[in-house]
């Protein structure tokens, strides 16, 4: 029973700094979305529009600056763990930023739900790769991906962000059900020329990846048939299927 458990705790399980992580990703996520709140709020208004507009094109430059330096010294301090990490984070508030920085220059203020949506899912899912198993992290990615998708082809399933983004969920579903083939047939251990990693735990299920990879790029495809709002009420099945894959994935925690 033991030996059953230990292969599907999180592989962070032994990691003491795991509750800190979640912590910072939360309320990075959380100031992320208030400063958002705020730069909408001027950007709508007419005598600030343009100074924002101008503003957003210097912290774009300034975001992505960060995001390379951090990237560079995590890259030249290889022995320095807690400072690595340190700068990744920074790394990646850089390169949320500058996504961000850059919708909103290009869409305007309806941008700012998708915005939104970005750090939170980021948040999110970061914390489940510290807390969960990794094949409930590519769920959800996926499932995350996917929603995305969803909110764009709700609003129009000719635009060309609404069938990039479909583009993006086909391919990257394709890349997860090959990965998950491979690693089914080796024991949850993925091969890249002489190099072996141990992706998921030995005996892993490969149904719920499969059906994730298959279920969302079908629902995609079908919304660019049928219509917007078909991927309306997607977005619900894809609410839903996250807090299945929630329970069922804490259940085998336990």
């Amino acid at each position: 029973m033991a030996k059953n458990k230990a292969k599907n705790v999180s592989p962070h399980a032994d990691d003491e700094t795991v509750v800190y992580k979640v912590m910072a990703a939360v309320t990075a996520a959380v100031a992320g979305v208030c400063v958002l709140i705020r730069v909408k709020a001027a950007y709508a208004r007419a005598g600030s529009m343009l100074a924002v507009y101008d503003g957003l094109l210097w912290a774009l430059i300034l975001s992505l600056v960060l995001a390379a330096a951090c990237i560079a010294a995590a890259a030249l301090l290889r022995r320095h763990k807690a400072l690595r990490y340190v700068l990744g984070f920074l790394a990646a508030l850089g390169l949320l930023s500058a996504v961000s920085c850059a919708a909103l220059r290009a869409y305007w203020v309806s941008a700012a739900t998708a915005c939104y949506y970005l750090w939170i899912a980021a948040a999110l899912l970061y914390s489940l790769y510290l807390l969960y198993q990794r094949e409930f992290f590519i769920i959800a990615f996926l499932t995350a991906v996917a929603g995305g998708t969803f909110y764009l082809l709700s609003h129009s399933v000719r635009s060309t962000g609404a069938v990039a983004a479909t583009v993006v969920l086909v391919v990257l579903s394709v890349l997860a059900a090959v990965v998950t083939f491979l690693t089914a047939r080796s024991g949850g251990v993925l091969t890249l020329g002489r190099k072996k990693l141990r992706l998921f735990p030995a005996g892993f299920s490969p149904l719920p990846l499969y059906l994730a990879a298959a279920l969302w790029p079908l629902c995609a495809l079908c919304a660019l048939v049928v219509g917007s709002t078909f991927a309306y009420y997607c977005i619900y099945a894809a609410v839903g299927g996250a807090l299945v894959a929630v329970c069922y994935y804490t259940i085998k925690l336990m």
